[in-house]
């Protein structure tokens, strides 16, 4: 009977975590989402997005794919490179960005092969 209940506290000890990763890594989607359009819009700096990404890519790591996030990186620093934010090379870095943001959240969604 002991087994049984270590056994039931650690299953819910693993559906809780998958649960907080799921709204922990959505919710860094939404900021990081959120900062580049205002990027875009010229409502924040490239040091203000730099910084609030670095904060957030440190968080996700534990949750996602690293390669994702180097990506997402690497487009962020082609569109503070990008001095025009009506250039071809911005437009594509962020629309870059937004679909590893939407395959991000693909790759968190709650399966059956989640909980083993």
């Amino acid at each position: 009977m002991k087994r049984l209940i270590y056994a039931a506290v650690i299953l819910i000890a693993l559906i809780s975590l998958a649960f907080y990763s799921h709204f922990a890594v959505n919710r860094y989607c939404n900021d990081t989402i959120n900062d580049v359009q205002n990027f875009a819009s010229n409502n924040i700096t490239s040091d203000t997005l730099t910084k609030s990404w670095n904060k957030r890519k440190n968080k996700m790591s534990i949750y996602v794919n690293h390669d994702f996030l180097d990506q997402i990186t690497m487009y962020i620093g082609q569109m503070i490179l990008g001095d025009n934010h009506e250039d071809e090379n911005f437009k594509t870095a962020y629309k870059n960005i937004e679909t590893l943001i939407k395959l991000i959240r693909e790759e968190q969604k709650f399966a059956a092969h989640s909980f083993y």
